[in-house]
């Protein structure tokens, strides 16, 4: 049986948790109340909790295991305050030693799928294109630079290692190797045992950092409503801890606006990638902002408006390259290459995936699997779809290797 509560913040999204399910309606009350603390309004102005389903009747409902799902929703009843500068601030947590590797990190191996994948089952026989010859070099932009064969590395110190004593729990580990896999499921499973582990220790940092991710598994499981409810809760955690996870908090919202583009609602992801690049810009904060145009402009590319995206893609490719981000110069050759199907460009969108790949290779390590994959499936499509152009891969490879046996043929 599948236990669902959710809790409506005033003014704020509605939160959904799975619950374990349990005879007592307190203790899941007690469970919920602690995973939203930071949602819930200071405990002494709390008067009483309840659950909306009848409390004489929980106990029933799941030891019948009479539904296989059962919704409830945590309604807090509050004693009025005079004014919200009355009510104390409740003390928080300074950030855990512990940091997640950066995205400009070479060897980085947690945010490699911030960026986002249009669906692999795209058909590319009706694509149109008109890039022109330099897709990625225009001098009217700030970075002209090359579209070279290759990034050099980022330049990025990698971050600290962090003690023993204060090591990520194995489950931790296992979700990101699962993650990168494309074992959403898996990852799941394991962020959650992280979040949890991390939740008894106390470590706010560490315990929200989980929860991004596992928001980031659910969304690719198309969990949509969950993805949310753990983004919001992990975002309120960063809030909490001060301007020290702001960035985190940026992500948060990124994925957010992820989360409103996959489920159709295209309008309100428009408006927080917008409100994310005044905010970016504002704060110079160069990186987040280069995502942010990277996100807008495969938003553009699902809205069918490619000469927007294009344009924002020049952008992000020659800033990427500047700031030395391999990671965002993966991604946006990518969705370039993408774009360039979807205008009926098969060469250049073949330059682009194979540029793309050479880049995941490079700055993933060979731990960026299912992005390699991605990449590859597009470019057997691609190449399937136009066998007068491109012949198919292995032949390609036989063909090579006869010129390297037989130069003079």
């Amino acid at each position: 049986m599948l236990l669902l509560v959710t809790y409506q913040p005033e003014g704020r999204e509605e939160l959904v948790a799975e619950m374990m399910p349990s005879e007592s309606c307190e203790e899941v009350i007690n469970s919920a109340c602690e995973m939203w603390a930071h949602h819930l309004p200071p405990k002494d102005e709390i008067i009483a909790r309840h659950l909306e389903r009848q409390p004489q009747r929980f106990a029933e409902l799941v030891r019948n295991n009479a539904v296989e799902e059962l919704e409830l929703r945590l309604q807090i009843k509050c004693a009025p305050v005079q004014s919200l500068n009355e009510i104390p601030r409740r003390g928080t947590r300074s950030p855990s030693t512990l940091e997640l590797p950066l995205p400009a990190t070479p060897t980085t191996c947690v945010y490699n799928n911030q960026g986002p994948h249009p669906s692999s089952g795209t058909s590319f026989s009706d694509m149109r294109f008109d890039f022109g010859a330099h897709l990625l070099v225009d001098g009217n932009y700030v970075f002209n630079t090359p579209f070279s064969p290759a990034s050099p590395p980022a330049s990025t110190p990698q971050p600290n290692a962090p003690s023993t004593s204060s090591a990520a729990p194995p489950s931790f580990d296992k979700g990101v190797s699962a993650f990168l896999a494309g074992k959403h499921a898996d990852s799941r499973v394991y962020f959650q045992q992280a979040a949890n582990e991390f939740h008894e220790r106390g470590d706010l940092r560490r315990e929200a950092d989980c929860l991004r991710h596992l928001g980031m598994s659910c969304r690719h499981l198309k969990d949509y409503v969950i993805a949310r409810s753990h983004l919001l809760t992990a975002r309120a955690i960063y809030e909490s801890l001060g301007p020290e996870c702001r960035q985190e908090q940026l992500r948060c919202s990124r994925h957010l606006a992820r989360v409103d583009e996959e489920s159709g609602n295209y309008s309100q992801a428009l408006m927080t990638y917008q409100e994310l690049l005044r905010t970016t810009e504002e704060e110079k904060l160069i990186i987040q902002h280069t995502w942010c145009l990277y996100y807008l402009a495969h938003l553009y590319n699902h809205m069918k408006k490619h000469k927007e995206a294009r344009s924002l893609l020049k952008d992000v490719v020659n800033t990427s390259q500047h700031i030395r981000h391999g990671e965002i110069e993966a991604f946006a050759t990518e969705e370039a290459g993408y774009t360039a199907e979807r205008e009926g460009h098969p060469q250049l969108a073949m330059d682009c995936y194979e540029k793309a790949l050479s880049l995941l290779k490079t700055h993933g390590e060979g731990k960026w699997i299912e992005s390699e994959n991605r990449v590859k499936k597009r470019m057997d499509l691609l190449s399937r779809s136009f066998p007068a152009i491109f012949r198919p891969f292995a032949t390609r490879k036989w063909s090579i290797g006869a010129k390297l046996l037989n130069p003079t043929s």
